[in-house]
């Protein structure tokens, strides 16, 4: 007697699906990981290069309150929209992608996209989550200065190296060209 995991057809739809669901299990958290780091760099850097901007606001009399709002609600308003188009992506549009290249070498019979809730929101949420943090710590660095430090250019950090420092004699034949 045999049953249909003999049949060589279900076997290959098995290990297609199976292949599929393992991809499935891990993208997600790569995915999520990667924006993540991205945000927090464009976030960080956006408020490190507004720093000039910042000290603009203090020296009108704007509160450090009323300054980190907006960096906040901009950092809110963009993850919140990243996180949905990213949901929709990747519980929609992906899913329905794969389906039609299994449709291609198989028959199925129709299939129902689902939304899972608690995912979606809870990778929303600690995006959201992250992201807010970053942009808070951030604001909180630069506010710490007076207003007449975040006018002015960031000083180079001490002791960072240009690359022709590093070739010793490149960089010896320049300085005493320059003497």
């Amino acid at each position: 007697i045999q049953d249909r995991t003999a049949l060589s057809g279900y076997a290959n739809v098995d290990s297609d699906s199976n292949s599929i669901e393992a991809i499935g299990n891990v993208f997600p958290v790569i995915f999520l990981l990667v924006a993540v780091l991205i945000s927090l760099t464009t976030v960080t850097r956006m408020v490190e290069e507004e720093r000039g901007i910042i000290g603009t606001y203090k020296a009108l009399g704007f509160s450090n309150r009323e300054i980190r709002r907006k960096y906040v609600l901009f950092a809110a308003g963009s993850s919140l929209l990243g996180g949905l188009i990213g949901d929709i992506g990747g519980f929609i549009v992906l899913p329905e992608i794969i389906f039609m290249f299994f449709s291609m070498m198989y028959q199925f019979p129709g299939f129902q996209l689902s939304f899972d809730w608690t995912t979606g929101i809870g990778g929303l949420a600690l995006f959201t989550g992250a992201i807010l943090i970053a942009t808070y710590v951030s604001c909180h660095e630069q506010m710490k200065q007076s207003s007449s430090d975040l006018m002015r250019p960031e000083a180079p950090k001490a002791g960072k190296k240009i690359f022709l420092e590093n070739v010793s004699r490149i960089w010896k034949r320049i300085v005493l060209w320059i003497m």
